[in-house]
């Protein structure tokens, strides 16, 4: 279908309209405020005498069926074209399916659509609410209704797999201050070097633990891992090339190889450019890992 071809035909349609009283109508501009600065979505949006303006000529007074129909035609026509305008059009048509109703295979179409974008769009990244506080009342109230539960509680057994092992996926290979930021990285290791393991946590470690057996599996990938961290999934394997600063002596190592011969333990920092130096050693550059053992 040529949604564009359609889209236009609404807007030629309703172009020189008269306003009935006993009817209601909503604005609607041809060329959405919410991608006005969007110079593809406006060449592809472009007919008549519209010159990227917000005036008359780019607003339609459409029927409520009408409004609706041309936000589904707008995301229809930027998909696979223009992610930005394509991402606030199905905003916007998501919008209104809270407004007018449709039948159950629109809605459903609609709303797989809308949770795909966002799901593809927020996936890594933090949360929205990040930076933002609660009040000390609103601390004081939490949330009773999931104090100490579980995830598998929470939302089930399969959703709680699948939510562990996204987090999981995220943070693997990373340390606090690749995840979190240099200064959050900072912050959390020094509140976890000033915490106190008091009698109460070893025992409720030790209480939680009791009983249980690991499996042969888990006790295999302890072996694995423990006797050749170069099949460790959770140690970088990038090779650097390093030199010392007084003997000038050049190295092909891994990160995780200058922290443990010879206790460079800012070495991730140095590679990313926040320093010069760590004890004693400079990087020269990175080089490809051939996936040959130091």
């Amino acid at each position: 279908m040529d949604y564009k071809k359609h889209y236009f035909r609404l807007m030629k349609e309703t172009e020189n309209r008269k306003i009935d009283n006993n009817l209601y109508y909503e604005k609607h501009h041809i060329i959405p405020k919410s991608i006005f600065n969007n110079k593809k979505a406006n060449k592809i949006l472009n007919y008549c005498d519209i010159k990227f303006k917000h005036g008359k000529e780019n607003i339609r007074y459409l029927l409520a069926r009408e409004h609706f129909i041309s936000h589904i035609l707008l995301f229809k026509i930027f998909k696979n074209v223009n992610t930005d305008a394509y991402e606030k059009m199905l905003y916007s048509a998501n919008f209104l399916t809270n407004r007018f109703k449709i039948n159950s295979k629109k809605y459903k179409s609609l709303r797989e659509e809308f949770s795909a974008m966002l799901s593809k769009t927020l996936k890594g990244k933090p949360s929205r609410a990040k930076g933002y506080k609660w009040s000390e009342e609103r601390r004081k109230i939490g949330q009773p209704h999931l104090k100490g539960k579980t995830y598998e509680e929470i939302h089930g057994p399969e959703k709680a797999k699948e939510l562990r092992k996204i987090r999981s996926e995220i943070r693997i290979g990373k340390t606090l201050e690749e995840f979190h930021g240099y200064e959050k990285g900072k912050e959390i290791r020094y509140k976890l070097s000033k915490r106190v393991i008091t009698k109460k946590w070893k025992d409720n470690i030790s209480k939680a633990k009791k009983g249980k057996k690991i499996s042969q599996e888990c006790k295999d990938k302890i072996k694995k891992y423990m006797g050749n961290d170069k099949l460790n999934p959770n140690i970088i394997q990038d090779l650097y090339e390093f030199e010392n600063i007084k003997t000038k002596e050049k190295i092909i190592a891994r990160r995780y190889d200058m922290w443990k011969k010879y206790g460079c333990t800012t070495i991730h920092r140095m590679c990313k450019g926040e320093t010069k130096t760590d004890h004693g050693w400079r990087l020269i550059r990175k080089i490809k890992n051939e996936g040959k053992r130091i």
